[in-house]
């Protein structure tokens, strides 16, 4: 992988490992969301987070490939 600056945005990128990160508390609101949506149907996570049918079926294909993978969906 290459890293080049980013045009217009001065320090360095992502990928070069020296970004704060996030917020404990927002990591712990996606974990709490991934617990939460790995057992919920499709219908559910589109009806209400506004998601249409292909997101809602990749986000849970997506949790629950990683629940299986890890045993944890975080």
């Amino acid at each position: 992988m290459i890293v080049t600056p980013r045009p217009a945005l001065p320090g360095p990128s992502l990928l070069e490992g020296r970004h704060r990160g996030r917020p404990k508390e927002l990591g712990e609101a996606i974990g709490a969301f991934s617990r939460w949506a790995v057992d919920q149907e499709p219908e559910t996570l589109q009806r209400d987070y506004d998601l249409d049918e292909r997101a809602a079926r990749n986000l849970l294909a997506y949790l629950r490939e990683q629940q299986a993978a890890t045993r944890s969906p975080e």
